[in-house]
């Protein structure tokens, strides 16, 4: 479980100015919008003044941004500003402030809080930065983002500490991500050793300090700092306002006159926002119905597979055979590939991590067999790689990289160690050469997914049989319930999902995920087969026999648009 950031900026909260009166005391009240959660604590009032500590919990793959000038308490009718500096809520993070304003008698018995100036950040937009020579301490710009190396400086035990300026020059919004930021060295690629920070927004005009440290081989000579996808652009993009009642009892707040209420009922104006009014205490009178959806159409389904697989197995398979005669469509690209990396770990350098038994070897080399036996893998296509070094798996990402075009597809499969750092939130794969002391040759998440930013194919899926693989998504699961969509748009539609054999716990070293995957690619009679309704397959049986669940979801930011890898049969 992501730990998120919990950050109040602090303002005096008792001892109000002036002389002491009564003060009054309101109920915690919170409101869930989709991804967003606002919670209101601590809510006080005298005569003179209201405060409270207002959170915004952020589970978006997006930043929020809120302007407090703009927002107010609705006061017996009135609109009181609040006065606090701007609150910049970075994906899945939460941060607070204290708002307050000052009046007389602004003691209600029932108020509300109104989030206006509320926006968000949106069509991002990767800028490649180009590498930045080591010692070299000249400015670089490109993509209208300033890159200035202020110090430079080695100590004794040759670790390389740089401090960078970037300076965003002519973007609305920069939006900086330095846990991707890497070394390279005589042809080996280093990890940023220093403890990881959310991502950064800087504002057009502003600058921000960042410090990186590297574990090198030597001092001095050539080194370049590789930026990968560090700087993203951004602009912003307006949110509906949000209002929360707070009162002295439920009673109260139940028949409390919203501020927002008149301007839901007579906005026409259009938004991908829905208007947040909090009306679970209203009368039944004064909510609105929801509208109800039309029952989806419900089509016979032939029963041609070749067995009776489980229940939970045909039901995920029907809605491929339900809607698709696959030999009458041709919607497959002929000269579209389909691309396969398969990295399996069994033998690590470091007698401190366990040996596997070449068990992950031996199951990347099930997978190649059954891969291009059964399915559209040319055996040139397939990459299976023994034992590698994080150099030689980050060669191998960008090669296929270089190789997979716009119609193609690419499967990456891992089985190895993964590590897992709780207090930073970060998971890792551990290569043949991973060091125990130090994690300068771990691949971790944020690089694996910048790898596959760069693959520009249809289609990548990601499958991780791994301890604590599941940490490589944002949000842990998609819901596959009632998946009906035809195979032919999903083809159509631009995918980056994964497929992980547990979330954040280990997983046995004999593995039950893979068995279960092998089986089911093996035993598969449909000529089109989704990732969703293989994952369905597959998410039972491993549940039962097994202490971990697998997991199946978007990758956030790479670029997915709905679709879904398909194997297709031979």
């Amino acid at each position: 479980m992501k730990k998120l950031l919990f950050l109040t900026l602090s303002f005096a909260w008792f001892g109000f100015s002036g002389p002491p009166n009564e003060k009054y005391k309101y109920q915690d009240n919170s409101l869930v919008l989709g991804d967003t959660k606002i919670i209101i604590t601590d809510a006080l009032a005298t005569d003179e003044v209201i405060k409270a500590k207002v959170f915004i919990e952020n589970k978006n793959d997006y930043f929020i941004l809120l302007n407090p000038e703009k927002s107010y308490y609705f006061i017996n009718g009135n609109k009181n500003y609040t006065k606090e500096s701007e609150i910049v809520i970075p994906p899945n993070g939460k941060k607070g402030k204290v708002f307050d304003v000052k009046g007389p008698n602004l003691h209600p018995d029932a108020l509300s809080i109104v989030l206006d100036g509320l926006t968000k950040t949106g069509n991002e937009k990767i800028v490649s930065f180009p590498d930045t020579k080591i010692p070299s301490k000249k400015k670089e710009n490109f993509g209208n983002i300033e890159v200035i190396v202020t110090d430079v400086d080695y100590d004794h035990s040759d670790k390389l500490h740089i401090k960078v300026k970037i300076i965003n020059i002519g973007n609305e919004l920069v939006i900086l991500n330095s846990s991707v930021v890497e070394l390279s060295e005589n042809g080996n690629t280093l990890n940023n050793i220093r403890k990881r920070t959310n991502q950064v927004l800087i504002r057009k005009g502003d600058s921000e300090n960042m410090g990186l440290t590297f574990q090198t081989a030597s001092k001095g000579g050539d080194k370049n700092i590789v930026w990968n996808d560090a700087f993203t652009t951004a602009s912003t993009l307006p949110m509906n306002p949000i209002e929360i009642g707070i009162a002295n009892n439920n009673d109260l707040l139940s028949n409390y006159k919203y501020c927002l209420g008149p301007v839901l009922e007579k906005s026409t104006k259009k938004t991908d926002e829905p208007l947040a009014i909090n009306n679970k205490n209203k009368t039944p009178a004064e909510k609105k119905e929801p509208v109800k959806k039309s029952e989806p159409v419900k089509k016979d389904v032939s029963s041609s597979s070749a067995s009776n697989p489980p229940k939970e197995e045909k039901r995920a398979m029907e809605d491929d055979v339900q809607e698709l005669h696959a030999a009458d469509i041709s919607f497959v690209d002929e000269g579209a590939k389909f691309y396969a990396l398969l990295i399996g770990i069994s033998d690590y350098a470091d007698p401190g991590i366990a040996d596997l038994d070449n068990l992950p070897v031996n199951d990347v080399l099930s997978l190649e067999k059954v891969l291009t036996t059964n399915y559209t893998f040319n055996k040139e296509n397939v990459n299976v790689l023994k034992n590698p070094t994080r150099r030689e798996i980050v060669i191998a990402l960008d090669n296929i990289a270089k190789k997979a075009g716009p119609t193609d597809n690419v499967l990456i499969f891992y089985a190895g160690h993964g590590h897992y750092e709780d207090d930073n939130d970060i998971g890792y794969w551990l290569p043949k050469d991973a060091e125990l002391s130090n994690s300068s040759n771990w691949l971790y998440n944020d690089q694996l997914v910048a790898s596959m930013r760069k693959i520009k194919s249809l289609h990548t899926l990601l499958v991780s049989d791994a301890c604590f693989s599941g940490s490589i998504f944002k949000n842990r699961s998609i819901n596959l319930a009632g998946a009906s969509d035809v195979i032919k748009k999903k083809y159509q539609l631009p995918s980056r999902k994964a497929m992980t054999s547990g979330t954040l716990k280990t997983v046995p070293n004999k593995s039950v995920f893979i068995k279960y995957l092998l089986d089911r690619l093996e035993k598969n009679k449909i000529k089109y087969l989704s990732t969703s309704a293989l994952y369905q397959s597959i998410e039972q049986p491993v549940g039962n026999n097994s202490n971990s669940l697998p997991q199946f979801g978007v990758i956030q930011n790479v670029g997915d648009e709905g679709g879904d890898f398909i194997f297709i049969k031979r």
